[in-house]
């Protein structure tokens, strides 16, 4: 399901996701966890919109906006007449796509790499799977910067039929008049920066949503939330997003008094948060982190003041980042698709290098929980 969702200044609005979208989340959890262990192999056919409307007890719109969401990130077709099928990894290319070239762009800095090699892996995996013809640029490390200045030099036009740009830093973005695909993690919310180019990205809203309910199930009554912003009380834009959807998972509103905001998504502004949270009484039974550097942030500064996470108060982050020290315990996180970034893109991009001028797409991929010993 593609949305744009409008960023609001206020630090705990809440914004209630009707029921019917609700449902269609659900039920398109369901269906794709069913295709991503492997019950649902590519090629079978699932129940008909109303026979899932009928299995899951949900309205028939909630079914056709969870297919449509499944449809949109490749992971099922719909043959008129025939019905509905898993998709396969490789499925054959369109003859107006055969015989293009892709250009891959990897701005990753040295101490991202570990993080997003499965992205970078999954977009070559993939081309490799459909017999594409490609080529893998990383500019120096010295180009990458918050301004792009790496795309000016391998942007180029009539370098490939199309470009796909693994984005790891900064949000910036200079005009760029070639066919491409922007991938990375947390985009979400950028929108009109974006217009004009395919985004393959994770859904910041649902990620939150999957943290709330996994806290709501292990009994948290006190949780605390803490995010980023770059000034008092106004949140980045995936920040906001991933507290409205926790908001949803968890059931209920939080409190103002329970939202504070690092100054920066790094481990060191949200150590300083935690002197504010340990003059709440009672204390917080759980903290959920919109980022996972917050959340090691918040581990490392609660071992300080002889809090155990996981134990006395659960740390759940978001993102699935590697730990910064060998040393640190797993992180309880809601990780990103990563592999599946890759795999989309890839496949966006063979359609983008055939059809150049077709309208551009933003596709959300869901992410899942990773339990570590933090939550």
């Amino acid at each position: 399901m593609l949305r744009t969702t409008e960023h609001t200044s206020a630090a705990t609005s809440v914004l209630s996701r009707p029921t019917t979208e609700m449902s269609a989340q659900r039920l398109y959890q369901e269906v794709k966890k069913s295709i991503l262990d492997g019950e649902l192999k590519p090629g079978d056919r699932i129940l008909s919109a109303r026979q899932l409307q009928e299995k899951f007890g949900v309205s028939y719109r909630a079914t056709l906006l969870a297919l449509d969401r499944l449809k949109r990130e490749d992971l099922i077709v719909r043959r008129r007449g025939a019905g509905t099928y898993v998709k396969g990894s490789a499925e054959p290319i369109p003859a107006h796509c055969r015989g293009k070239t892709l250009r891959v762009v990897l701005s990753i800095r040295d101490d991202d790499m570990q993080f997003l090699r499965p992205l970078a892996d999954g977009i070559k995996v993939q081309l490799q799977e459909l017999g594409v013809a490609h080529t893998v640029v990383r500019p120096p490390e010295r180009l990458i910067n918050r301004h792009a200045d790496d795309a000016k030099e391998f942007l180029v036009p009539g370098a490939a039929d199309a470009f796909i740009w693994v984005r790891a830093l900064g949000l910036e973005l200079p005009s760029i008049d070639v066919p491409l695909v922007i991938v990375r993690h947390d985009l979400e919310g950028m929108g009109g920066k974006w217009t004009g180019y395919d985004v393959v990205t994770s859904d910041a809203r649902q990620s939150g949503f999957v943290a709330g309910a996994y806290l709501r199930t292990q009994g948290c009554s006190r949780v605390v939330i803490v995010g980023a912003g770059c000034e008092p009380r106004r949140m980045s834009p995936w920040t906001y997003l991933r507290v409205m959807g926790f908001q949803e998972g968890y059931g209920e509103e939080i409190p103002e008094s329970r939202v504070f905001l690092a100054a920066a998504h790094t481990p060191l502004e949200a150590a300083k948060v935690i002197p504010q949270i340990l003059k709440m009484t009672p204390l917080p039974d759980a903290i959920f982190a919109d980022t996972d550097d917050l959340a090691y942030g918040l581990c490392h500064a609660l071992v300080a003041h002889s809090i155990e996470p996981g134990k006395d108060i659960k740390v759940i982050g978001c993102d699935g980042q590697p730990p910064p020290y060998p040393e640190d315990p797993p992180l309880t996180t809601v990780a990103a698709p990563m592999e599946e970034l890759g795999r989309m893109a890839a496949i966006l991009g063979v359609q983008r290098a055939g059809n150049p001028e077709a309208p551009a797409r933003r596709v959300l991929l869901a992410c899942s929980l990773r339990k570590g010993t933090t939550a």
